[in-house]
């Protein structure tokens, strides 16, 4: 579908109808109904409406499949809907018994919406649930029990990752809620605030590891940690943060704390290209904001800005950066060798054999960050094993600075070490038994 709105649906009647020679019951998915028993069910939703709907089950939508049903939603909106008795005010995706489920949200809103269990999105499986969230907000969706805004139910494992979202204003017992005890959560560049004090599902939090989670670069009620990029809750004015946080606005003030503060690296998408949920540039100056919204009051251009000596292009690269972080100089030092990598790859006509571009990296240790799949150039990747390095044509990588070198001839590469990691999350051992066979 795609430049619809539908509202005004009700599926709240315990009967059912045939279609198609499918027995159809008629008491789930006030607006949409979308089902396939023989593959997987696939519903698109681009540049639509789900708005006012009522069903006993997934007010707004209800997919389900034997095998896969999955709901994508891009520039749309689920709003106002309402499950009357149990679950997925605004989706539900149905995989009970089944296999898998998936949801995809791209500069999307899923908001208003009400049911006993998961107001926002009800996602259950036999096997596996994805949920993937991406420049869209969750935000003013109500449970009377568990999920305000997302509950997950399956036997194995649930994947739920926010990038550079908004998940705010949501009320339940939780509103991010899991079931099992195989979960992921990651939360980059991401908005969590102004929900219940436990947010997050108790199975999940405790300490006997029902699950794992990756929180950095954003702004999470009740966490005070400033490590990993992450903005401490601590002593923040909500009016210093959004435009109008009360009627529902959530682009950035001018002065908020919350612009320029996120990764570039651990954007998702293609920042010189995609738009944020307002449909606004995703990159207004050298460094992302956290939430949806990026604040357009000013912008300096292109950030990445390789210094030309002639005969080629020279980008600076710390494991932290400094200054600019435009890789003009050790001065201005890009952090890390991530977004460098991808930078150059979605500039590579930029580079000749005869004017290559030259990557000086510091000393240190470098991890990837990206899997460099085709079409899937994601920091999300479902085996997080894809990660690597993707070289690009006509681009040299040069290791062993200190970071004060003018030139390559200075360079001292034995003793200062540039290593590229593999140990995503510091738990490799390089222990080694050798065993001799001997015949």
């Amino acid at each position: 579908l795609n430049g619809i709105t539908i509202t005004g649906g009700n599926a709240n009647s315990n009967s059912s109808i045939i279609i198609n020679g499918v027995s159809v019951t008629t008491n789930n998915g006030g607006g949409i109904f979308s089902s396939n028993s023989n593959a997987f069910s696939k519903l698109n939703l681009i540049n639509s409406s789900v708005v006012g709907n009522i069903a006993v089950y997934g007010g707004g939508v209800y997919s389900t499949s034997d095998q896969l049903a999955a709901v994508n939603l891009v520039n749309s909106k689920v709003s106002q809907n309402k499950a009357t008795i149990f679950a997925g005010g605004g989706i539900f995706i149905d995989g009970l018994y089944k296999k898998y489920t998936s949801l995809d949200l791209l500069n999307s809103s899923v908001n208003g919406n009400y049911a006993q269990e998961g107001g926002g999105i009800y996602s259950r499986a036999f096997l596996d649930v994805k949920i993937n969230i991406v420049n869209s907000e969750i935000y003013g969706n109500k449970a009377t029990n568990n999920g305000g805004g997302i509950y997950s139910s399956t036997s194995f494992t649930t994947n739920v990752n926010l990038v550079n979202s908004n998940f705010i204003n949501n009320t339940g017992k939780d509103v991010i809620y899991f079931n099992n005890k195989n979960n992921r959560l990651i939360v980059y560049n991401t908005i969590i605030y102004g929900n219940p004090t436990s947010w997050l599902s108790e199975n999940f939090i405790k300490p006997e590891g029902f699950g794992t989670k990756d929180y950095q670069y954003s702004l999470i009620q009740g966490n005070t940690d400033g490590d990993k990029g992450n903005i401490p809750d601590e002593n923040l004015d909500l009016k210093d943060l959004f435009t109008d946080y009360t009627n529902g606005d959530f682009t950035l003030l001018a002065h908020s704390p919350l612009i320029g503060k996120g990764s570039n690296t651990l954007y998702s998408g293609k920042l010189s290209t995609d738009k944020d949920l307002k449909g606004s540039t995703r990159l207004s100056d050298c460094t992302i904001d956290i939430g949806a919204y990026e604040y357009q009051g000013t912008s300096i251009g292109e950030c990445i800005k390789p210094k030309d000596n002639g005969q080629h292009q020279i980008l600076y690269v710390t494991e932290l950066g400094k200054g600019k972080k435009d890789g003009s100089s050790w001065e201005n030092a890009v952090n890390g060798l991530d977004y460098p990598l991808k930078w150059a790859n979605e500039n590579k006509d930029l580079f000749t054999e005869v004017k290559p571009l030259h990557i000086y990296i510091a000393k240190g240790i470098y991890k990837p960050m990206y899997s460099p799949e085709d079409g899937n150039f994601t920091t999300i990747p479902d085996d997080l094993r894809d990660k690597a390095f993707l070289m690009v044509e006509n681009v040299e990588l040069y290791g062993g600075f200190s970071g004060k070198e003018t030139n390559l001839a200075q360079r001292d590469f034995k003793n200062n070490e540039t290593i590229l990691s593999g140990d995503l999350i510091g738990n490799d051992n390089n222990d080694i038994d050798v065993i001799d066979f001997v015949s």
